[in-house]
């Protein structure tokens, strides 16, 4: 992620976010791996705030931990569903985006909660089979601050555009051909 001159390189099989400035210089590293309070037990996903702060999902644990730009612990939320990715939004709210892997859960798709993980409203929605023969997105794609996209499934070609105050526009692609 490039952030205010800053690049946050982001390992998650190694469970580590590195920043370096916009010339490559290292400037510090998170790594919290463990099984205390502050601590995650993999890094699932993570993602950078436009304050610097870091947001990382464990998926072992269902929490999504917050941590202050200088790497200290805030807080952690629990997040009821089982999330591939994570945005924080400028505002502060998080879009997590989850396939269907569990017809019970009712949050499948893309999906909003407020700062403290309260689920707000259901962004778009995946059709039935999706999680089995579609196109997985497996990261979001920040377009800028303010504006992120993810794929939709193979069957409608769609790119979702999300903007922070919840405005979700489909974008229809056709290229003529299948991959």
């Amino acid at each position: 992620r490039y952030i205010n001159d800053k690049f946050y390189l982001i390992c998650k099989k190694e469970g580590r976010i590195t920043c370096v400035d916009r010339n490559g210089r290292f400037l510090h590293t998170l790594k919290k791996k463990g099984h205390a309070k502050s601590e995650y037990v993999t890094m699932s996903d993570a993602d950078i705030s436009l304050d610097g702060s870091y947001h990382i999902y464990d998926g072992a644990q269902r929490k999504l931990l917050r941590y202050t730009p200088t790497g200290q612990f805030r807080d952690a939320i629990i997040v009821e569903d089982v999330p591939n990715d994570i945005a924080v939004l400028p505002n502060g709210d998080y879009l997590f985006y989850t396939p269907i892997c569990n017809p019970a859960n009712y949050n499948d798709g893309l999906w909003q909660t407020d700062s403290n993980g309260v689920f707000k409203k259901q962004l778009f929605e995946l059709e039935e089979g999706y999680s089995y023969g579609g196109v997985h997105p497996t990261y979001f794609n920040k377009i800028s601050d303010s504006c992120i996209s993810v794929m939709g499934p193979e069957s409608n070609d769609n790119v979702y555009m999300v903007t922070p105050d919840s405005q979700v526009t489909a974008y229809h692609l056709n290229f003529g051909m299948k991959i």
